[in-house]
């Protein structure tokens, strides 16, 4: 493939795009009732394309952080975001380009972080690649609602003027 001004894994990644064909989400989140990609789905469409074209990724977790939660049983839930960095490297010139992305994972065993970095990967190669599913329905038009819809807004005409007034320099007893 032909080597563009920034480098060869530019040229790279646009080939894998054209490579790669959508994946579906197939696999189903039985407690949460929705449809997914696994981080398996994505790395066994994009493996052989990565390969072809050269292209390697290496991550650098940048930032994490660690909590402990109570399950509904009453056991103990490890739970893990991680700020990560991909950068994906073409073995024909070292040429790369950086992603960043962000995941999470909960478990009640060690394997809080393996999760937050297959959710990191998966989201930076799904955005990377804009890999399609064969899903007509666009999130869009999901409109989730709170178990408070039917209360009142906590910003309400006096606590606006009340920080309106505030902002401009005076003192107000609304907060």
């Amino acid at each position: 493939f032909p080597v563009t001004i920034g480098g060869a894994i530019y040229s790279a990644i646009a080939a894998i795009m054209k490579e790669t064909s959508a994946v579906s989400k197939n696999r189903a989140n039985e407690q949460g009732g929705y449809k997914f990609r696994g981080i398996d789905d994505i790395m066994n469409e994009l493996h052989d394309h990565f390969a072809k074209n050269e292209v390697f990724i290496i991550p650098k977790v940048l930032e994490r952080l660690d909590d402990a939660k109570q399950a509904k049983s009453g056991g103990t839930l490890f739970y893990c975001r991680m700020k990560v960095q991909y950068v994906f490297y073409s073995a024909v010139d070292g040429s790369s380009v950086t992603c960043e992305t962000f995941g999470e994972g909960m478990d009640s065993g060690d394997k809080a972080t393996n999760k937050a970095m297959s959710s990191a990967l998966k989201y930076a190669l799904l955005q990377m690649l804009l890999i399609p599913t064969d899903d007509k329905k666009d999130s869009e038009y999901d409109s989730p609602q709170t178990k408070y819809e039917d209360e009142k807004p906590w910003l309400d005409d006096l606590k606006l003027q009340g920080m309106l007034t505030y902002i401009r320099g005076g003192k107000s007893h609304v907060v």
